[in-house]
């Protein structure tokens, strides 16, 4: 570092040194001290000429001046590095004296440059530049860390730039350092009021009051309007306290009027026609309307505040809020307060006429596809600054008026649905909704406005059903007669659309494609939705619809093109078969009825095989492919009926379904051969001859193999895909093959001969797997299954379209499946007698004897018509099949299936408690079953049930109650020992004394836990369902209740309340009872547990 001290003084150190080397240092150590007595002075005189001119008022030549300070210090730091390096290259070491120097002439250094930077900010401070004066200011802070005056000066300056943060940090660090400064108080108390006054700006401009004038005041940009209408909605959704302030304090009437006032403007480019000069140019600017992309967000704003889905996301922020809403479909619409405010507030600016003619303006001037990505062409991801403001309307501009509108119509469907919801009780007679509708769905070019309006329908319509019988049945009017049928007809039209583009490149067919399923699932939706409210056969005959005649009247013109070999009627074809399955599913009995009185179930069979699209010369194509799906799937359907099994058996249908699935995978896919199997599967059942004759002659278990293999190929597939479009087609196909491969076990598992050789087939290939590491067919399936099971979080799919993996179908066949599996005929006798699935009086043997003795003697007119045969199996391969399917962690999938989210629908608890009881019954298995998690599964089920009666819930009460038995108790969780308690309760009043039996023994055994658990079964009155059991005529359910009281009476709340009753002489039969147990020696175990309840006590 350079020297500030005089030479002489370095001289005569440098020549105390005797030898030859210290001379030399010295005289190296002269020159650096002389370059640096130069640049000290010139530093120095730099220092006094600054401030000079500072206090002459020339800042510039001040801040000139401290500059060349600035440049000397520096110029002077680097000429004493280079001789001190030179010294030290000849001299190594030295003396304490002159390293002590040497730091001292450093720090006098950087003292002087510290200063020369802070005096140059505040020359800099004057000249109005902030940015170079908090920049010097920091320099100087570099060097000198709690340098107060370089502190002051840098909060001065970041006040100046607005940084009133960085400046309060500068000005309380300055105040630690010295407290007594008062103008660095005076400054922090101005930073505090210039931040509230901020504040204050920044909330006003982010009220929805100031943000709405802005997206209504036709001199702002575009860009900025309908960032304000965007801030607004974000707002709301963000604080519900505001999203319902909108809808009180007129805000939303506000913007409502705004948008109806567009149907009585003319558009900006007609006003400016019209305006020949400046002045006019502004009055027209006023009466102008809204650019089309304002209008558009105008309309999602109001769409966002209004509109309310029962299946979306739950209002509650709990991750198990919406865990039950799959058994919550048929609740009324709990609609929010915010949500009903907002609708009551557009409802009284809109009617359904206004709405009309706002959407008939809209159409009138013409229709293009909404911007895919909305309004990220308007407002890109970084916020729009002045220089980017004219980009951001050069690219809106390049998105025509026709995209906007199109996507302001499909919000204004929205809110139009949104309003009917809350008035779903009569929206049929709105002709002005209906009308609406019917014009949106002829928008066969549009399918964003098509789909828009087919969800209003639907959600009208599904708030009309969740009422119940608390609304009139549903009227049958024209407007409904013409959505139907313009529902219809936009499928009409996809088809046509998807038939066209099937030579175009596979990209623009695979979005065409993506289209139409999308397109096809919304018509589903509002048509089953329509359906089923006109044929609910709870109204009154006053009320009934002729249900033939309309579905004749809607499905006519498409089903008459099913005989046509002219290839464009088709298309037709497949849309009446299409329409039919959705009447299938909205009204069974009526579209059972239909295909009767039309015989359309050789037509059905046509399409299913084939034979009508290749008759029109469709051989081989993806038309072919569509028919056949649908038509397969609606086969499988009709054979659900014994009568349409008659009519295909006598149509020798059953040859074509056998031709078809003999033939090669080249020539049919895998996803219709496996149709065609399951529809063999439920012909199956129909008598005992047709099944041994189709068994024979189908080898269903090399079917199910098969399919299965077909999957892994494709999952191999799918990791190779790069393109994200490309992944979710394939995704799609998997998971129809493997549901389909779940339908066609379910079925299976109804017959004993097909449950033998799986068993046979289980136990061989687990020794061989052994050996090979092979994967067997019954792991195989219990492996789809779990798939199917998987929790929805880890799920893909998006909450527009749900996956089918988080619905109860695919639970339900794979459990249902697994209940057919493990059940034997004499099972299923059992339950029969028992009254099991149905809610009637237990009969005793005899009297069962008795009725099936007088059954037999009715005539066979008189006796009701047998829907199919089944044989179950013998009791012998249902228990080997049992072992099996514990030894491949069968219990796992039914963990899964019960207790990942969502959960599933009360039909899966059902069959899967079926299956426990089943499992159960083999006391050595019941440890494994505890293992795989079984106890947390009925939990799950019971707890979701809830306190419903019958036999299903007396299942898995049962199979609880059993393992209870046969395992420790102390190996169960704390929480699912105390969620035992209630579970079990219930069997000690049922009416069956083995479930009495069991249940005593299980809470008996329970009670052994821990003190908790007794304390809960106490107050859940354990005590007293026990003491019913000691007046039974039963010795082992006296026994058990007895045993029961003896666990309990080891609490210590238990016997504490035993003494205070009968110390008051208020209740001691309690007492008596187990006295007179003690004395009952014919009951050796009540004997005992009454002295142990006794001792205890």
């Amino acid at each position: 570092m350079a020297s500030l001290r005089a030479v002489n003084e370095t001289a005569a150190a440098a020549a105390a040194a005797p030898s030859a080397a210290a001379e030399e240092s010295a005289a190296a150590a002269a020159a650096a001290a002389g370059a640096a007595n130069l640049s000290a002075s010139a530093v120095q005189s730099l220092k006094d000429e600054g401030n000079r001119l500072f206090k002459e008022g020339d800042f510039a030549g001040a801040s000139e001046a401290y500059t060349r300070m600035i440049e000397a210090c520096k110029a002077a730091e680097a000429a004493a590095a280079t001789a001190a390096a030179a010294a030290g290259s000849k001299v190594a070491g030295g003396t304490s004296s002159s390293s002590a120097a040497n730091f001292a002439e450093d720090v006098q250094l950087k003292e002087l440059l510290a200063a020369a930077y802070c005096n140059r900010s505040m020359c800099r401070l004057k000249q109005q530049d902030a940015s170079g004066a908090a920049a010097d200011s920091s320099a100087a802070l570099l060097l000198q860390p709690n340098y107060n005056k370089a502190l002051y000066r840098k909060a001065l300056a970041l006040k100046l730039l607005g940084d009133l943060e960085g400046a309060g940090r500068s000005v309380r660090l300055l105040l630690q350092q010295e407290p007594s400064n008062k103008d660095a108080g005076l400054l922090l108390q101005q930073l505090r009021e210039a931040q509230q006054q901020q504040q204050q700006q920044l909330a006003h401009s982010s009220m929805p009051s100031t943000l709405l004038e802005i997206a209504m005041n036709p001199q702002e940009t575009d860009s900025r309007r309908v960032k304000a209408l965007r801030d607004i909605g974000r707002l709301a959704q963000e604080r519900h306290t505001l999203h319902e302030a909108l809808g009180k304090q007129g805000l939303l009437q506000q913007l409502a009027l705004f948008l109806k006032q567009q149907n009585a403007k003319k558009s900006p480019a007609a006003n400016a026609d019209a305006a020949g000069d400046t002045a006019a140019a502004a009055t027209s600017a006023a009466a102008a309307a809204a650019p089309a992309v304002v209008e558009a967000a105008g309309w999602e704003l109001v769409s966002s505040l209004v509109h309310f889905s029962p299946l979306g996301v739950s209002e509650s922020s709990s991750s198990s809020s919406g865990d039950k809403v799959l058994l919550h479909l048929n609740e009324p619409l709990a609609i929010p307060e915010r949500m009903r405010l907002c609708r009551e507030a557009v409802r009284r600016c809109w009617t359904s006429e206004d709405l009309l003619q706002a959407f008939r303006r809209l159409k009138r001037q013409g229709f293009l596809p909404p911007p895919p990505d909305r309004f990220a062409a308007v407002l890109p991801p970084p916020p729009p600054s002045s220089s980017s403001s004219s980009s951001s309307s050069e690219s809106s501009s390049s998105i025509g008026d026709a995209h906007w509108r199109a996507l302001s119509a499909v919000y204004l469907l929205r809110v139009l649905g949104s309003l009917k919801q809350t008035e779903a009780d009569a929206f049929e007679h709105d002709v002005s909704f209906l009308e609406t509708v019917s014009s949106a769905l002829d928008c066969y070019d549009v399918p964003a406005v098509a789909a828009a309006a087919l969800h209003a329908i639907a959600a009208a319509a599904d708030a009309r059903r969740r009422l119940g019988l608390k609304a009139k049945a549903l009227a049958l009017r024209h407007g409904i007669e013409r959505c139907l049928e313009a529902a219809l007809g936009l499928l009409s039209a996809a088809a046509d659309s998807s038939n066209s583009s099937s030579s175009s490149s596979s990209s623009s067919s695979r979005g065409v494609g993506e289209e139409q399923g999308a397109l096809q699932r919304s018509v589903e939706v509002g048509v089953v939705s329509l359906l089923r409210l006109l044929g609910d056969k709870e109204r009154s005959e006053a009320d009934s619809v002729d249900m033939q005649r309309l579905i004749d009247q809607l499905l006519s013109p498409f089903l008459s093109c099913c005989c046509s070999k002219d290839p464009s009627k088709q298309a037709d074809a497949t849309v009446g078969l299409q329409a039919l399955l959705f009447l299938m599913n909205a009204d069974r009995e009526s579209a059972r009825d239909f295909i009767l009185q039309g015989s359309l179930l050789p037509h059905i069979l046509a399409a299913a095989v084939g034979e009508a699209a290749a008759a029109a010369g469709l051989a081989g194509t993806k038309q072919q492919q569509q028919q056949q799906q649908v038509g397969a799937a609606l086969l499988v359907q009709c054979l659900d009926f014994v009568e349409l099994r008659h009519k295909l058996l006598e149509d020798k249908g059953q040859g074509l379904l056998l031709l078809l699935l003999q033939q090669q995978q080249q020539t049919v896919s895998p996803l219709l051969r496996c149709k065609i199997a399951v529809a063999i599967a439920r012909v199956c059942c129909h008598s005992a001859e047709l099944r041994e004759t189709l068994l024979q002659q189908v080898d269903f278990i090399a079917l199910l193999q098969e399919f299965l293999l077909l999957l892994h190929p494709q999952q191999q597939q799918k990791q190779q895909q790069q393109k994200q479009q490309q992944q979710q087609q394939q995704k799609q196909v998997d998971e129809e093959l493997g549901l389909c491969i779940l339908e066609l076990f379910f079925f299976l598992s109804l017959h004993g001969e097909f449950k033998e050789r799986l068993r046979q087939l289980t136990a061989k290939q687990i020794k061989e797997q052994r050996q090979e590491g092979q994967q067997d067919l019954l792991r195989s399936l219990l492996d789809l299954g779990l798939q199917f099971c998987s929790s929805s979080s880890s799920s893909n799919s998006s909450s527009s379209s749900r996956s089918s993996r988080s619905s109860s179908l695919p639970r339900y066949l794979i459990c249902g499946a697994l209940c057919n599996l493990l059940q034997s005929k004499e099972d299923k006798k059992r339950w029969a007698r028992s009254g099991r699935g149905k809610e009637t009086a237990e009969l005793s043997e005899p009297q069962l004897e008795e009725l099936e003795a007088f059954y037999e003697q009715l005539p066979a007119e008189a006796k009701p018509v047998q829907n199919g045969e089944i044989d179950l199996g013998e009791e012998t391969c249902a228990a080997e099949l049992r072992r099996l399917l514990l030894q491949q962690g069968g219990v796992k999938l039914l963990v899964a299936a019960c207790c990942n989210k969502p959960l599933p629908s009360p039909n899966v608890f059902h069959a899967a408690g079926r299956v426990f009881c089943l499992l159960s019954k083999h006391t050595d298995l019941r440890g494994l079953m505890v293992q795989q998690g079984a106890v947390k599964a009925l939990l799950s089920a019971l707890g979701c049930l809830g306190r419903s009666a019958g036999a299903d819930v007396r299942d898995l009460q049962q199979a609880a109650a059993q393992l209870c038995i046969s395992i420790n108790p102390s190996l169960l969780q704390y929480n699912e020992a105390l969620d035992l308690v209630p579970a079990l309760l219930p069997l000690l009043k049922d009416a069956h004394e083995l479930l009495q039996y069991e249940g005593a023994l299980a809470l008996t055994n329970l009670l052994a836990v821990g003190e908790d658990v007794r304390v809960r079964a106490f107050a859940a009155g354990a005590w007293g369902s026990l003491r019913e059991l000691l007046f039974s005529d039963n010795d082992l359910l006296r026994a058990a209740g007895i045993e029961g009281w003896c666990n309990l009476a080891s609490s210590e709340r238990v016997r504490r309340q035993i003494g205070d009753t009968t110390k008051n002489n208020t209740n001691v039969q309690d007492l008596r009872l187990l006295l007179a147990f003690c004395l009952e020696t014919n009951n050796t175990r009540a004997q005992t547990a009454a002295a142990g309840a006794l001792a205890g006590s």
